[in-house]
């Protein structure tokens, strides 16, 4: 009926009940439970009821009532999987990482906890989009375009809410990696209302991510590893030698965190709805404003780079050509060395819960590096931002030109580390191999870093000089060795090492570089016996562990606890602040959950000779509450050295008469061997640190570890068996249940290893161990029936921490 041919008259209101519960079940906000008769949240399209106390009876015929409802679902995402994951999820992991040889990776990740149904984020992003407003970059009308709500939110960040820093100089706030969540950051700036110091990519993305969220919009953080930082629109980093020295570098970073939310893009032709980058770190200016995107993931990947917003910034992000170029006397320019495949190695973002590996979501961005489809998708963006007409260097590159050369006789290489296990010492390797006929003299220079995720260096660790002559067809290694004491000081959080080395030979004037970035794989921390699930309210047991990787003495150690959303980091008082060369320590605590879903345990460690160290263990609570949280009670006894009494030796398990039935259930069982396995193994390879005895779900354990290709069995199956085995011999179990009939080579797996790092092979896996393969699960059924528990020791003193 139209709103003028109702008969209207004046009511007083005198109250006002916004229905709390009843709203949050039809618009599905239970979650945020600070809702009350005068504030609630609603999610648009969907009806509001409402409780209004009248000086007189309210007649619908004669008292029109208005709301606003916008109807479009533009944020709308149909699969209820994906809206769990990326709307109402609370735990998340962003991925670091570094490139691997010329085209391949490596990652680690780290948690982060988001904190959407508290109040204070809502509070937050409320005051975010005021000051926009009263800033006019937003006006009221435009916040009902999700595209334009993100884009300022983007410059926003920056702006008012977070302070960048990238120079390793914190003082007068927290380094950026010591961050695990939005919760204390938004608490930060509503006290203080001035920037939050200090923050990064990941921290900038991860906290975009928790208030996309808080207003019901989908989304996730995604890293990019080795992204390029193009100034010139040229979708090349230009990499210039003059003299053997560079004098000007685009940056490449190890890898950069942006955002993606899910929406429609009605500003946009039709299919490029879905998955859009958004990018609040401050970068490049758009429309003269430090924002990023939305741009639309579909776009770049066909190179629609003119495309709103912003696309051919995120496109050279992850697909810009390197080009190094030299120049000669006459200031002439020749290309070195033009990579194709070095920018945009993988983008990952966070898998399903309880799966710590990143998804791997590379093939939404791009097609396969260095195929036809995604060469002619390349020259593509090329040709539309019109590169080829700017400068003729880029059309000689383009054209493929013969360009000159140097002449190119020695080769000269870095030996690949993959990782290295924190406390050992590190060996660094040059390869030099002269090809030429007559004598060649090389002036080398190498250094060993510590590089930050912008590939920035912030710890030099050693330098090398050294002039090398090399007689005909010579081939050379040369070998160094760091201790853990040099570099250990100089490991930033993200844990990332850089050896390079530069050579000429002074002979033909040949120019030679070659980098080899690996990371510190574990820390001195690790968490033992934490279950996967407990029911609410349940108290359960779990230990802290913690070795001194050094040979000297730590001191002012300290330890925190932290267990997510509704907590604070908690100090253990009764940690010990100094802890002798190699010394070791065991913290026994309790934990109390009144949860549901998934949650986090955080232990941090800081003292005075290390990095900030931070593990994370995720936990399933099971509980028919709606309401989120986690309390830690913490009752710590101190256990240094001596705290491991003897095991117990059951007959009614664990023996032939008993067809080798396990002693320990397999969920213990299997706490124990990813515990371990989490000090020597890498995270690709943990897949099979589980005790599997069904046949079928062995192979399928097996065949998903291996086949992404990520994990070296060679290096590491050792390890993995040394775990399983507990220090226990299982070869009786394993000769009844006939795994000796497909090789006595197979009896290795069924007992512990000398060494748990010791090669069985060499770039893979030796043919006779993959032939025991096909007995895996009766491997691990005769390592988990030789398990066995220790004997109780005597309850110790406790403390509250």
């Amino acid at each position: 009926m139209p709103v003028d041919s109702i008969e209207t008259s004046i009511v007083d209101v005198v109250d006002v009940d916004l229905l709390a519960e009843v709203n949050a079940r039809k618009h599905s906000t239970e979650k945020y439970d600070w809702q009350t008769k005068t504030k609630i949240v609603a999610r648009r399209g969907f009806p509001v009821e409402i409780c209004l106390e009248t000086t007189e009876t309210f007649v619908p015929s004669k008292h029109a009532l208005y709301i606003e409802l916008i109807l479009e679902g533009t944020v709308f995402l149909d699969s209820s999987e994906n809206r769990d994951l990326y709307v109402n999820r609370e735990i998340d992991y962003y991925y670091g990482g570094a490139p691997k040889g010329e085209t391949g990776y490596m990652f680690f990740s780290h948690p982060w906890i988001h904190s959407q149904f508290e109040e204070e984020t809502m509070i937050a992003v409320m005051k975010l989009l005021k000051n926009l407003s009263d800033g006019n970059y937003l006006g009221i009308r435009q916040r009902g375009s999700i595209v334009q709500v993100s884009r300022k939110l983007s410059y926003a960040f920056p702006t008012y809410l977070l302070f960048g820093r990238w120079d390793n100089n914190y003082e007068g706030g927290k380094a950026p990696t010591d961050w695990n969540g939005t919760s204390e950051i938004v608490s930060t700036w509503l006290k203080t209302r001035q920037h939050v110091r200090y923050a990064q990519c990941f921290v900038f993305a991860s906290v975009f991510v928790t208030m996309m969220r808080c207003i019901g919009v989908a989304s996730r953080s995604v890293t990019c590893i080795r992204s390029a930082h193009d100034t010139d629109q040229s979708l090349t980093v230009d990499i210039e030698y003059r003299n053997g020295d560079v004098s000007r570098n685009e940056s490449i970073w190890n890898y950069h965190v942006w955002t993606e939310i899910w929406c429609r893009r009605n500003d946009l032709p039709i299919g490029f709805d879905g998955w859009q980058v958004v990018d609040p770190t401050p970068q490049e200016r758009s429309q003269g404003l430090p924002q990023c995107g939305p741009m639309s993931v579909k776009a770049l990947r066909e190179a629609q780079v003119k495309l709103p917003y912003d696309g051919w910034f995120v496109y050279g992000e992850m697909n810009a050509d390197v080009v190094h170029w030299t120049f000669d006397a006459d200031n002439n320019a020749q290309v070195a060395k033009h990579l194709k495949e070095d920018v945009g190695r993988a983008l990952l973002t966070a898998n399903v819960p309880t799966i710590e590996d990143p998804m791997i979501i590379t093939n939404s961005y791009k097609d396969r590096e260095g195929s036809h489809e995604e060469r002619s998708l390349h020259m593509r963006a090329i040709r539309e931002l019109r590169v080829l007409e700017r400068e003729a260097r880029y059309r000689r590159l383009y054209a493929n030109e013969k360009q000159l050369t140097h002449i190119e006789d020695v080769l000269i290489s870095v030996s690949d580390i993959e990782q290295i296990e924190y406390g050992s010492n590190i060996v660094l390797k040059i390869n030099l191999e002269n090809r030429a006929l007559t004598d060649r003299t090389v002036d080398l220079s190498a250094r060993l870093n510590a590089e930050d995720h912008t590939g920035r260096v912030v710890g030099r660790i050693k330098d090398y000089k050294m002039t090398q002559h090399l007689v005909p067809q010579e081939t050379k290694e040369l070998s160094y060795t760091v201790a853990s004491s040099e570099y250990a000081k100089h490991v930033t959080a993200n844990q990332i090492l850089s050896f390079s080395v530069s050579a000429t030979v002074v002979d033909t004037k040949q120019f030679v570089h070659d980098t080899d970035k690996f990371y510190i794989t574990g820390t001195a921390i690790s968490f033992e016996q934490v279950p996967k699930q407990v029911p609410v309210n349940d108290v359960f047991p779990m230990a802290l562990y913690f070795r001194n990787p050094l040979q000297t003495q730590l001191e002012g150690i300290e330890l925190f606890l932290h267990s997510g959303a509704h907590s604070k980091p908690m100090k253990v008082q009764r940690f010990p602040k100094v802890l002798k060369a190699n010394g070791k320590v065991r913290i026994r605590c309790k934990v109390r959950a009144v949860a549901q879903g998934e949650r986090f345990l955080l232990a941090t460690v800081k003292c005075d000779q290390l990095s900030i160290m931070t593990i994370s263990r995720s936990i399933l609570i099971s509980s028919p509450m709606w309401k989120i949280f986690m309390t830690l009670l913490v009752v710590c006894a101190r256990a240094q050295n001596n705290d491991i009494s003897e095991f117990e030796n059951p007959t009614d398990c664990g023996n032939q008469a008993t067809d080798w039935k396990p002693c320990i259930e397999r969920k213990i069982a299997d706490q124990v061997f990813g515990s371990c396995c989490e000090r020597f193994v890498p995270p690709e390879c943990r897949g099979l640190c589980i005790y599997e005895s069904n046949p079928i779900e062995a192979r399928v354990v097996l065949m998903h570890t291996i086949q992404p290709s990520r994990c070296r069995l060679y290096k590491y199956l050792s390890a993995i068996v040394h775990c399983g085995a507990q220090t226990h011999d299982n070869s009786e179990c394993c000769k009844d249940m006939g795994v000796e009939d497909v090789g006595p080579q197979c009896l290795q797996l069924c007992r512990p290893q000398a060494s748990p790092r010791q090669l069985w092979g060499v770039k893979s896996l030796r043919k006779d161990f993959v032939s025991c393969l096909a007995k895996w699960d009766q491997i691990m059924q005769c390592h988990h029936s030789g398990l066995r528990a220790r004997k109780i020791p005597k309850t110790p003193a406790v403390t509250s921490a």
